[in-house]
């Protein structure tokens, strides 16, 4: 049976140690969901008598923010029982918008969902990006024995052809990620893998990255040379 000292036992040990943020939300442990629920259930079995039929007059939904997306729920007001100045018109009228609400969210939220699914999957097919789902990993396997070492070599020797014949890295943002993006097509006809190229320039000096999504790696060269 629930008792006031029983329920001060329980905050006490729950209240032991304040998680704190980082920036982000604070830490949930796996525990403290259930002993935070055990705690507003004493609260309300100490303040409220069930009815004949076991029920409690107050409800609660309790949300960890950490693994959960905001609840989607929304109170509907009783119709059966006015409120005050309210008549049984103003509410169905009130449960009928609210209902609305409820499933205009849940439409917009569920769309959601599938643009990142849509996303995804074309990740996987055209970047060749790993997709993971019921707890198996997709991949587009790498060549036996490529390493990301040859693929360094091969993309250095790619971008040194490029500044020997004049192609050099554009100053403007749009061209220069044209240009790597033609530099890493080559990569890709003589690898026969696929590779996404981005350039950057810090002080002076072109930045390459290839992303190689098979090696599930990311190389990096520097160009001393400026861009034009």
């Amino acid at each position: 049976m629930t008792t006031k000292e029983g329920l001060f036992s329980k905050l006490e040990d729950f209240l032991k140690t304040r998680k704190t943020s980082d920036g982000g939300y604070a830490d949930v442990g796996d525990d403290e969901m259930s002993q935070l629920v055990d705690i507003v259930r004493d609260v309300l079995e100490l303040k409220y008598e069930r009815d004949p039929d076991g029920d409690m007059p107050v409800e609660f939904q309790l949300v960890d923010r950490t693994r959960y997306q905001a609840p989607l729920f929304m109170p509907v007001r009783r119709t059966d029982k006015p409120y005050k100045n309210e008549s049984e018109m103003d509410l169905r009228l009130q449960a009928i918008d609210r209902y609305g609400s409820i499933a205009s969210w849940a439409v917009q939220m569920q769309a959601h969902q599938v643009r990142g699914v849509q996303i995804d999957l074309n990740d996987a097919t055209e970047r060749h990006s790993p997709l993971k789902f019921n707890g198996v990993t997709y991949r587009v396997p790498a060549p036996k024995g490529l390493t990301g070492e040859q693929v360094k070599e091969v993309a250095r020797e790619v971008l040194d052809q490029a500044i020997a014949d004049g192609d050099m890295c554009p100053k403007d943002y749009m061209e220069r990620q044209k240009w790597a993006g033609e530099l890493a097509s080559e990569i890709e006809k003589r690898l026969s893998i696929r590779v996404m190229g981005t350039a950057s320039v810090h002080s002076g000096k072109t930045v390459m990255y290839f992303e190689v999504p098979c090696l599930q790696a990311t190389i990096k060269l520097v160009d001393t040379h400026t861009p034009v």
